[in-house]
């Protein structure tokens, strides 16, 4: 029985994901998902230091640096020294990146709304309350 949960939790994922996908790439001038969801972090958490942004994805180094790169190439992202620590830079969006982030909310609300309009609001809130438990 745990095994059909995690199978249907995952496929449950994957549609969420490449439905948000499809979204991204369509509504928002081509920005990658990976790009999306370092937005979306600094946009939840203004001044998070980028180290932090490896405990967060599970990505190395390399990879958040790159990513951040191309997000303050692109006019996204503000990097500021963290008064904490010298070494390590504070994260802040851009009015351009508080944009595309106020459209990624937008399009995850959406996203999730579609994919849930099959259940009644009760069992949405139900649905949400075991999910938080597992969580």
């Amino acid at each position: 029985m745990s095994e059909d949960i995690a199978d249907l939790l995952g496929a449950l994922s994957h549609r969420f994901r490449s439905t948000l996908r499809a979204a991204l790439l369509r509504d928002t001038h081509d920005i990658p998902p990976f790009q999306a969801k370092m937005v979306a972090i600094i946009g939840r958490h203004p001044g998070i230091p980028a180290s932090a942004l490896i405990e967060q994805t599970g990505r190395d180094k390399a990879q958040i640096a790159r990513v951040l790169k191309e997000l303050d190439e692109r006019g996204l992202i503000d990097r500021r020294p963290n008064p904490d620590d010298r070494r390590s830079q504070s994260l802040f969006l851009t009015p351009v990146g508080e944009t595309l982030f106020a459209t990624l909310r937008t399009l995850r609300a959406e996203v999730g709304t579609q994919l849930l309009a099959g259940l009644s609001a009760d069992e949405r809130q139900q649905l949400a309350s075991l999910l938080r438990r597992l969580v």
